[in-house]
């Protein structure tokens, strides 16, 4: 792509005002302090070793930069937003909450973990006369993540976690607090910029993935629940869902899901049967 047309789709794209906001003044050095104190009291109660913390703590951080990922396959060729965090701040932390969250994610039934998991799961499923095959996808899930309505239901999933304190000394009310502190301070550089990420996480921080599906969690158990004609099947790989569902029912589903959250949006395909 051009340089100019790309700096031109950027800017455009930093320039919506509900996602990201421009910043006067630098955060980068704060952040530092704040998580290096953060970690040390954290040391102090015991509940990371030493060996952790002179992990986790931030000595010469990069500033997180961002850039567009072109998305070919789509009419005008879009950018998708990727944030570099590699050496941030925040980076090694993000890694240690992922460890620790990972383990309570796709306990619902509802995804797959990769083509094999879901083809084992579908293959023998029969579709009636009045049922399609369609499928919900999110539109750009990241940006748009509610991450409080996540942050909720991470909380009820920890505290029903047997095993979390074989992973961490960490408690919920700890755990939550280094998570919403991270997506808090979602900062990054753009041509000598500096933005602030205000909705949603960052995509290639290492924290986003896990978030981001648990915040599918929420809206397809949200919307399932209260569904008069819910899918036979729902089966979903992050923000990509296969559905079998009565054909009356589809249209109504799909409003159904875009009325759980007003940032998350769907879009809806048909498949050939």
């Amino acid at each position: 792509m051009d340089r100019t047309d790309y700096n031109e789709k950027m800017e455009t794209l930093l320039s919506d005002h509900q996602t990201y906001q421009l910043v006067h003044k630098p955060p980068f050095a704060k952040i530092g302090r704040e998580i290096y104190h953060k970690l040390l009291d954290l040391t102090k109660k015991g509940k990371i070793d030493d060996s952790t913390y002179y992990k986790l703590r931030s000595t010469d951080a990069i500033p997180p930069t961002i850039r567009g990922s072109i998305k070919h396959h789509k009419a005008g060729h879009p950018l998708r937003p990727i944030v570099s965090c590699i050496g941030s701040a925040l980076y090694d932390t993000s890694k240690f909450l992922t460890d620790i969250l990972t383990p309570i994610q796709n306990l619902n039934g509802y995804s797959v973990s990769n083509s094999m998991d879901f083809t084992k799961q579908v293959a023998n499923q029969e579709i009636a006369e009045d049922e399609v095959m369609v499928s919900f996808d999110v539109v750009s899930l990241f940006t748009a993540n509610p991450v409080d309505k996540a942050s909720v239901y991470m909380r009820k999933q920890l505290d029903e976690d047997t095993t979390l304190h074989s992973r961490t000394k960490l408690n919920t009310d700890e755990i939550i607090s280094l998570l919403e502190f991270t997506f808090s301070n979602n900062y990054f550089m753009f041509n000598d910029s500096v933005y602030k990420q205000i909705h949603g996480c960052a995509m290639r921080s290492p924290v986003s993935p896990v978030v981001a599906n648990l915040c599918m969690e929420v809206i397809e158990e949200s919307a399932i629940a209260v569904s008069t004609t819910p899918p036979k099947v729902w089966k979903r790989y992050v923000d990509d869902s296969f559905v079998i569902i009565k054909e009356h029912s589809v249209s109504k589903f799909h409003d159904t899901l875009n009325a759980v959250d007003p940032k998350i949006s769907f879009t809806i395909a048909k498949r050939e049967q």
